[in-house]
């Protein structure tokens, strides 16, 4: 995994992603961090080197859903779900144990390497956590996030 600088105040989650075909979790899934930022409209923003390079996967093998919006540009949305993983706190480590699905009707959007400068990392959206009916709450005086389903299953961050 390379080095990619952060900036103070961004929330760093783990994720992994896979075609929505497969409903199971599988171990050798590479998970990589990302941004949880819900001034993201969509579920999921990820450059095409960075889902080669960490996914480990073509965007061609993903089936095309539709086109969307970022920015002034249109692209085009794929088929894919997001794994969840628990981290360690204050720790670049993720926990043992599988991951949360984050099922995304909507798709993710794959936006070409050029033309687009920043974020240096994939981006999770709000409308993954809403459409999941996640319960996300951010702790200031802690600086922590929890993500958690309405069961009360937690995942801190």
């Amino acid at each position: 995994m390379e080095l990619v600088p952060v900036k103070p105040y961004q929330i760093i989650i783990w994720v992994s992603l896979a075609p929505s075909s497969l409903r199971e979790w599988n171990p050798a899934t590479p998970a990589f961090p990302a941004i949880l930022d819900i001034g993201t409209n969509h579920n999921f923003v990820i450059s095409r080197a960075h889902l080669v390079r960490w996914g480990g996967i073509q965007p061609e093998f993903l089936r095309q859903l539709g086109a969307t919006r970022l920015g002034d540009v249109r692209l085009t949305t794929r088929e894919a779900d997001i794994w969840l993983h628990s981290n360690l706190k204050e720790r670049l480590e993720i926990r043992h144990g599988s991951p949360y699905r984050l099922n995304l009707d909507e798709g993710i959007i794959i936006r070409p390497d050029e033309g687009f400068g920043r974020p240096r990392l994939p981006v999770l959206g709000l409308r993954a956590l809403t459409d999941n009916e996640l319960v996300t709450i951010i702790d200031g005086a802690r600086l922590e996030v929890t993500i958690r389903t309405a069961r009360k299953k937690w995942w801190p961050w």
